[in-house]
């Protein structure tokens, strides 16, 4: 049933059936008296909740509406407006990497959710437009990027594979702390 599971990682058993806003409440409750976390200068006593590449921050601030503390983050390049409180930071930093894994080290973070940019990796560009369109500029044989790409589709693929790599490093941060992720 998923109750009591073992996660290799976890420190102890997950209930991967439990619901994430009954989990973050709980989290929340627990840390409101706790010290405050400093991210990227904005200090705040609780996160609970964590949107990465939130763009228009919409599940953050559906979970907010649920009565939790949620907060995104974002590129300073983020063309959606936000809906919920976002924090403009580069993520291919090591400093803002350091800055989100401490974060949910601390134990005031219940879920993490992450959907890192697709637009280097997207299947849509396999698709013959009239006009001619977006080129492909990764496939099966290579998911890192087709060899000899250059210029901006070269720096462009680049960050999103360092997006990738981080992504993976934060739900092993989230397994290891028993933080649930999506």
């Amino acid at each position: 049933d998923g109750a009591g599971m073992k996660v290799p990682g976890a420190s102890a058993p997950v209930d991967l059936l439990e619901s994430p806003v009954k989990r973050a409440r709980t989290v929340q409750e627990k840390v409101l008296n706790s010290p405050f976390l400093n991210l990227a200068g904005h200090k705040v006593r609780s996160v609970v909740v964590i949107e990465l590449f939130a763009g228009s921050a919409r599940l953050t601030r559906a979970l907010c509406e649920k009565g939790l503390d949620g907060i995104g983050f974002d590129s300073a390049h983020n063309k959606f407006k936000p809906e919920a409180k976002v924090i403009k930071v580069n993520l291919t930093t090591p400093e803002h990497q350091r800055m989100i894994l401490s974060a949910i080290a601390s134990g005031k973070v219940a879920y993490v959710a992450a959907s890192p940019p697709c637009g280097t990796a997207s299947r849509a560009r396999e698709i013959p437009l009239p006009g001619g369109g977006p080129r492909q500029l990764r496939n099966a044989r290579f998911p890192a990027g087709i060899p000899g790409l250059k210029g901006t589709e070269a720096v462009r693929v680049q960050a999103a594979n360092e997006l990738y790599e981080f992504t993976a490093r934060v739900m092993q941060s989230c397994v290891e702390h028993g933080v649930a992720f999506t």
